[in-house]
Protein backbone atom coordinates (compact mmCIF):
# COMPACT_ATOMS: atom_id res chain seq x y z
CA UNK A 1 0.00 0.00 0.00
CA UNK A 2 0.81 3.66 0.46
CA UNK A 3 2.26 3.46 3.78
CA UNK A 4 5.12 1.17 3.25
CA UNK A 5 5.89 3.23 -0.21
CA UNK A 6 5.68 6.38 2.01
CA UNK A 7 7.88 5.07 4.64
CA UNK A 8 10.51 4.17 1.95
CA UNK A 9 11.00 7.20 0.82
CA UNK A 10 11.17 8.84 3.98
CA UNK A 11 13.79 6.14 4.68
CA UNK A 12 15.72 6.89 1.78
CA UNK A 13 15.73 10.52 2.31
CA UNK A 14 16.98 10.21 6.30
CA UNK A 15 19.29 8.78 4.27
CA UNK A 16 20.48 11.14 2.15
CA UNK A 17 20.35 13.75 4.30
CA UNK A 18 22.79 11.91 7.12
CA UNK A 19 24.93 11.37 3.83
CA UNK A 20 25.22 15.02 2.92
CA UNK A 21 27.20 15.78 6.32
CA UNK A 22 28.94 12.25 6.25
CA UNK A 23 32.55 13.12 5.69
CA UNK A 24 34.89 10.68 3.59
CA UNK A 25 36.27 7.59 5.72
CA UNK A 26 40.24 9.19 7.09
CA UNK A 27 43.10 7.01 6.58
CA UNK A 28 45.97 6.52 8.84
CA UNK A 29 47.41 9.57 7.03
CA UNK A 30 45.01 11.03 9.04
CA UNK A 31 43.93 13.13 6.19
CA UNK A 32 40.74 12.64 4.33
CA UNK A 33 41.66 9.44 1.30
CA UNK A 34 43.30 11.13 -2.30
CA UNK A 35 40.56 11.03 -4.58
CA UNK A 36 42.93 10.12 -7.32
CA UNK A 37 43.98 6.98 -5.45
CA UNK A 38 41.12 6.06 -3.74
CA UNK A 39 37.67 4.54 -3.58
CA UNK A 40 35.66 5.77 -1.84
CA UNK A 41 31.83 4.15 -1.63
CA UNK A 42 28.51 3.96 0.80
CA UNK A 43 27.53 0.82 2.65
CA UNK A 44 23.79 0.22 1.65
CA UNK A 45 21.82 -1.96 4.59
CA UNK A 46 20.69 -5.32 3.77
CA UNK A 47 16.78 -5.23 3.13
CA UNK A 48 16.05 -7.97 5.76
CA UNK A 49 17.96 -5.23 8.51
CA UNK A 50 17.25 -2.16 7.80
CA UNK A 51 18.45 1.02 10.13
CA UNK A 52 17.05 3.94 9.51
CA UNK A 53 19.09 6.86 11.08
CA UNK A 54 22.75 5.46 9.96
CA UNK A 55 25.01 6.02 6.55
CA UNK A 56 28.13 4.19 6.67
CA UNK A 57 31.01 5.31 3.95
CA UNK A 58 33.51 2.60 2.91
CA UNK A 59 36.99 3.43 1.86
CA UNK A 60 39.75 1.31 0.38
CA UNK A 61 43.30 2.01 -1.37
CA UNK A 62 47.16 0.72 -2.18
CA UNK A 63 49.48 2.84 -0.15
CA UNK A 64 52.40 0.08 -0.96
CA UNK A 65 52.89 -2.30 -3.80
CA UNK A 66 51.07 -5.67 -1.79
CA UNK A 67 50.02 -2.94 1.54
CA UNK A 68 46.34 -1.96 1.40
CA UNK A 69 44.44 0.62 3.92
CA UNK A 70 40.78 0.82 4.44
CA UNK A 71 38.73 3.07 6.47
CA UNK A 72 35.30 3.46 7.41
CA UNK A 73 33.20 6.15 8.70
CA UNK A 74 29.71 5.75 10.83
CA UNK A 75 27.43 7.91 11.03
CA UNK A 76 24.31 8.79 13.03
CA UNK A 77 22.45 8.57 16.68
CA UNK A 78 25.68 6.59 17.86
CA UNK A 79 24.39 6.56 21.54
CA UNK A 80 21.73 3.91 19.67
CA UNK A 81 24.44 1.63 19.40
CA UNK A 82 26.88 -0.62 21.51
CA UNK A 83 29.87 0.19 21.38
CA UNK A 84 32.73 -1.46 23.14
CA UNK A 85 35.39 0.74 25.17
CA UNK A 86 38.85 1.27 23.38
CA UNK A 87 41.46 -0.95 23.95
CA UNK A 88 44.89 -1.10 22.92
CA UNK A 89 44.63 -3.20 19.86
CA UNK A 90 44.95 -6.59 20.00
CA UNK A 91 43.51 -10.24 18.27
CA UNK A 92 40.23 -11.48 19.21
CA UNK A 93 37.38 -13.60 17.58
CA UNK A 94 34.01 -13.42 17.12
CA UNK A 95 34.08 -9.68 16.52
CA UNK A 96 31.28 -10.02 13.58
CA UNK A 97 28.61 -10.80 16.63
CA UNK A 98 28.84 -7.22 17.52
CA UNK A 99 29.36 -3.75 15.85
CA UNK A 100 32.62 -3.98 13.64
CA UNK A 101 33.57 -3.33 10.23
CA UNK A 102 35.06 -5.99 7.67
CA UNK A 103 36.95 -5.58 4.39
CA UNK A 104 37.80 -8.56 2.23
CA UNK A 105 40.54 -9.15 0.02
CA UNK A 106 40.68 -11.63 -3.13
CA UNK A 107 43.20 -11.67 -5.70
CA UNK A 108 42.30 -11.20 -9.25
CA UNK A 109 42.29 -14.88 -10.25
CA UNK A 110 40.77 -16.09 -6.84
CA UNK A 111 39.24 -18.49 -5.06
CA UNK A 112 41.23 -17.70 -1.64
CA UNK A 113 40.62 -14.58 -0.08
CA UNK A 114 41.21 -12.68 3.18
CA UNK A 115 38.53 -11.13 6.04
CA UNK A 116 39.59 -8.40 8.11
CA UNK A 117 37.59 -7.15 11.35
CA UNK A 118 37.85 -4.31 13.04
CA UNK A 119 36.04 -3.28 16.05
CA UNK A 120 35.74 0.15 17.84
CA UNK A 121 38.06 -1.32 20.69
CA UNK A 122 40.58 -1.84 18.25
CA UNK A 123 39.92 -5.37 18.61
CA UNK A 124 40.84 -7.36 14.93
CA UNK A 125 41.00 -10.37 13.45
CA UNK A 126 42.33 -11.92 10.29
CA UNK A 127 40.75 -14.90 8.93
CA UNK A 128 42.46 -16.60 5.25
CA UNK A 129 40.39 -18.56 3.03
CA UNK A 130 41.04 -21.22 0.05
CA UNK A 131 37.83 -20.74 -1.08
CA UNK A 132 34.17 -19.75 -0.16
CA UNK A 133 34.01 -20.09 3.37
CA UNK A 134 36.65 -22.46 3.86
CA UNK A 135 38.94 -21.56 6.55
CA UNK A 136 43.04 -22.30 5.53
CA UNK A 137 43.68 -21.83 9.88
CA UNK A 138 40.43 -23.81 12.00
CA UNK A 139 39.94 -22.05 15.02
CA UNK A 140 41.15 -18.68 16.34
CA UNK A 141 41.97 -15.95 14.09
CA UNK A 142 45.08 -16.46 12.55
CA UNK A 143 47.99 -15.39 14.68
CA UNK A 144 50.66 -16.72 12.26
CA UNK A 145 50.45 -14.09 10.08
CA UNK A 146 50.82 -10.28 10.44
CA UNK A 147 47.93 -8.58 11.75
CA UNK A 148 46.68 -4.99 10.46
CA UNK A 149 49.28 -1.97 10.86
CA UNK A 150 48.06 1.44 11.47
CA UNK A 151 44.84 0.76 13.34
CA UNK A 152 43.15 3.77 14.23
CA UNK A 153 39.25 4.44 15.87
CA UNK A 154 38.51 7.90 16.77
CA UNK A 155 34.84 9.07 17.72
CA UNK A 156 33.78 12.49 16.68
CA UNK A 157 30.70 14.40 17.26
CA UNK A 158 28.12 11.66 15.64
CA UNK A 159 30.64 9.69 13.45
CA UNK A 160 32.76 7.13 14.54
CA UNK A 161 36.00 7.08 11.91
CA UNK A 162 37.89 3.41 12.04
CA UNK A 163 41.25 2.63 9.72
CA UNK A 164 44.16 0.42 9.35
CA UNK A 165 46.30 -1.23 6.95
CA UNK A 166 47.11 -4.73 5.76
CA UNK A 167 49.71 -6.70 4.41
CA UNK A 168 47.82 -8.56 1.82
CA UNK A 169 50.16 -10.21 -0.44
CA UNK A 170 52.63 -11.33 2.73
CA UNK A 171 49.23 -12.80 4.03
CA UNK A 172 48.10 -14.51 0.80
CA UNK A 173 51.64 -15.48 -0.21
CA UNK A 174 51.20 -14.36 -3.65
CA UNK A 175 52.49 -10.96 -5.80
CA UNK A 176 50.76 -7.95 -5.43
CA UNK A 177 48.29 -7.45 -8.45
CA UNK A 178 44.75 -6.69 -9.24
CA UNK A 179 42.44 -7.62 -6.15
CA UNK A 180 38.48 -7.33 -5.37
CA UNK A 181 37.43 -5.99 -2.40
CA UNK A 182 34.31 -6.02 0.03
CA UNK A 183 33.34 -3.54 2.70
CA UNK A 184 31.16 -4.30 5.26
CA UNK A 185 30.06 -3.73 8.97
CA UNK A 186 27.78 -4.87 11.17
CA UNK A 187 26.29 -2.19 13.42
CA UNK A 188 24.40 -3.48 16.80
CA UNK A 189 21.78 -1.55 18.62
CA UNK A 190 21.17 -1.14 22.35
CA UNK A 191 18.70 -4.17 22.27
CA UNK A 192 21.01 -6.68 20.49
CA UNK A 193 19.86 -6.14 17.20
CA UNK A 194 22.05 -6.60 14.09
CA UNK A 195 22.19 -4.81 11.23
CA UNK A 196 24.16 -5.83 7.77
CA UNK A 197 26.03 -3.08 5.53
CA UNK A 198 27.96 -3.80 2.31
CA UNK A 199 29.28 -2.32 -0.78
CA UNK A 200 26.53 -5.15 -2.37
CA UNK A 201 24.58 -7.77 -1.27
CA UNK A 202 23.35 -11.06 -2.95
CA UNK A 203 19.89 -12.26 -3.62
CA UNK A 204 18.76 -13.88 -0.34
CA UNK A 205 20.50 -13.42 3.60
CA UNK A 206 23.35 -10.71 4.42
CA UNK A 207 26.73 -12.66 2.99
CA UNK A 208 29.82 -10.70 3.48
CA UNK A 209 32.11 -13.69 1.64
CA UNK A 210 29.49 -14.17 -1.42
CA UNK A 211 31.42 -13.25 -4.58
CA UNK A 212 28.86 -10.33 -5.47
CA UNK A 213 30.14 -8.94 -1.98
CA UNK A 214 33.88 -8.17 -3.70
CA UNK A 215 32.15 -5.04 -5.94
CA UNK A 216 35.87 -3.23 -5.27
CA UNK A 217 38.51 -3.64 -8.04
CA UNK A 218 41.85 -1.94 -7.17
CA UNK A 219 44.70 -2.17 -9.76
CA UNK A 220 48.00 -3.32 -8.97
Amino acid sequence: GRAPVAAARETRAARARILARTASPVLGTGRPPDPESTRVNDLLAHRSTPLPGFAIRGAASRVASGVLEFGWTIAGALDRLRLPESAPPHPSDDLWRHTCVEAFVRPGEGPGYLELNLAPSQAWAVYRFGAYRERLVPGRPDAAHPGPTAISVRRVGDHVELSARLDVAELLGAPAGPVDVGLSAVLETNGGALAYFALRHPAGRPDFHHADAFALRLEA
